[in-house]
């Protein structure tokens, strides 16, 4: 293809009618390719199970409370995850969140979810947590902010 053949396709896109087409399918086809936590190798370990949090510690010290004891985190697919809180809810009950999305990033390390609160207009979170360990039976993460931030990082162990 030679460089006249290759304005002509540019101009050609110009084109209102053709831009119409073409530039909707073509931010179609980058969104898709973008969803990397679909390619994540060890997915099928992840989701559809019921992880259990079974312990918090933070620099050596238990910050394990019974009312943490009944939470079930579920990743329900490659975008969409569940949080129950259970029957005993650790703090101020109005501030419960209801998990959101959530996606992996810095190279299928990270977990990223998203959270939003109970209530209009109140907001969402979002937490980022390291996978320390990812196998059949064990999700263990790490606070992945906290040491940027200048604090000793919260470690969760989820069982299965």
């Amino acid at each position: 293809m030679n460089v006249k053949q290759i304005a002509s396709i540019l101009f050609s896109l110009l084109n209102p009618s053709k831009r119409n087409i073409f530039f909707p399918a073509a931010a179609f086809v980058f969104l898709l390719g973008c969803n990397k936590t679909a390619d994540f190798e060890d997915l099928d370990l992840l989701t559809q199970k019921d992880w259990h949090l079974t312990s918090r510690v933070q620099g050596g010290t238990a910050l394990t409370d019974d009312c943490d004891l009944d939470d079930v985190l579920v990743f329900t697919n490659a975008t969409g995850f569940d949080y129950n809180f259970g029957d005993l809810i650790c703090g101020d009950s109005s501030f419960v969140k209801d998990a959101d999305t959530w996606k992996i990033i810095d190279d299928f390390t990270v977990l990223r979810m998203k959270y939003r609160f109970k209530g209009s207009g109140k907001g969402t979170i979002i937490e980022y947590w390291k996978i320390l360990e990812l196998n059949d039976t064990l999700l263990l993460v790490e606070d992945a902010l906290a040491e940027g931030n200048d604090q000793v990082p919260e470690i969760r162990t989820y069982q299965h």
